[in-house]
């Protein structure tokens, strides 16, 4: 596309719309109606002529300078005190086809109550993970904090129930979703 000369947009008309780079918005492409009698138009889209080569530079630049996390982690959402141990997981395509036809309520009941599991895609590379969550028992935390900082191991016999509440499903998806989009799972 020549940067002086108009270019006609999807084979209409030339007396009806032409397409300008605008270096008023950083080149933006702006379409404008062509005839003076015409009602005033004027659209800026949020769409770039760009060469397929800064594209590309573009994404090994954003690559390049995204961390590196770990697939396996522990983690605690900010609004709550529990603790969980995370899990992701790569999945292929096919795997991703699969679940898409499943229904996701009998995806569900085969989980466990202290476990937690969804799909999520990677940004970056566009990579799909099955990210599964379990809740970290408090008592196991306090053993290893006693038994690594302060040389003691407490034995308790006690039975924990650990379950996951579906607000507190949705609430670690939505936060591990946003903390995940930060980095490049490895």
């Amino acid at each position: 596309m020549n940067p002086g000369q108009p270019s006609n947009s999807e084979n209409l008309p030339p007396s009806f719309t032409n397409i300008y780079p605008n270096p008023q918005y950083n080149n933006v492409l702006t379409i404008s109606p062509l005839q003076k009698n015409a009602s005033v138009c004027h659209v800026t889209t949020a769409v770039q002529y760009t060469h397929p080569q800064h594209v590309t530079q573009t994404l090994q630049t954003t690559l390049a300078t995204t961390p590196f996390h770990p697939t396996t982690f522990f983690y605690s959402p900010p609004n709550e005190f529990c603790h969980y141990y995370i899990n992701c997981k790569e999945i292929c395509y096919d795997t991703v086809a699969y679940l898409l036809n499943k229904s996701l309520k009998e995806n569900n009941v085969k989980s466990n109550e202290n476990e937690c599991i969804f799909y999520y895609q990677q940004q970056h590379d566009a990579r799909f993970y099955q990210v599964s969550c379990e809740i970290v028992s408090p008592l196991l935390i306090n053993n290893c904090l006693n038994k690594n900082f302060l040389g003691f191991e407490f034995q308790q016999n006690v039975d924990e129930k650990l379950a996951f509440t579906f607000e507190q499903k949705e609430n670690l998806e939505g936060w591990l979703k946003q903390y995940l989009s930060q980095y490049l799972l490895k």
